[in-house]
């Protein structure tokens, strides 16, 4: 079984670090902007089934220019990536997530917080809020590694029990 997941969001909110700690577990402090797409997969082992985990590393932004709409419509799920250090990359979820479900309505749509590590515990306190704008499904830090894999294996579980 195979299940294919692209990365999307902002430009730096952290989709490559992210990618990279999954698939190879490394972080890197520098940034590179990713040119294009980069895909590579992971094996994740969930109640005995093997599946592989296909992930498309994007180029910052939702935009058509930036990233073709075709590559979003046939992926099992969409990873929306936001930085919870950067609110500014907050401005652009309510109208990405109307574009990207419109677009992709068969996706499984999940909207990830990285950066968690950079975030003192009275602004954790206030995203968690049922009064913040965003709601969070997933909280992260591609730094750490916090809740990587476990964003990934939940991922693969609900694969495994649709299919």
């Amino acid at each position: 079984m195979s299940a294919e997941i692209i990365l999307t969001g902002s430009f730096g909110v952290g989709k490559s670090s992210i990618f990279n700690r999954f698939i190879y577990d490394e972080f890197d402090d520098k940034y590179y902007g990713t040119i294009g797409v980069r895909v590579n997969g992971r094996e994740m082992n969930v109640n005995d089934s093997n599946i592989q985990l296909k992930l498309w590393d994007t180029a910052g932004e939702v935009k058509q220019d930036k990233v073709p709409i075709a590559y979003f419509k046939s992926k099992d799920v969409i990873l929306y990536i936001v930085d919870l250090n950067r609110p500014f990359t907050f401005k652009n979820v309510p109208h990405d997530i109307h574009y990207l479900s419109k677009n992709s309505p068969n996706s499984n749509l999940i909207i990830v917080g990285n950066k968690i590590d950079l975030i003192d515990e009275d602004r954790l306190k206030e995203i968690k809020s049922k009064e913040f704008p965003i709601q969070f499904d997933w909280l992260a830090s591609a730094k750490t590694g916090e809740n990587i894999n476990e964003l990934f294996y939940s991922i693969a579980e609900e694969y495994k029990e649709v299919h």
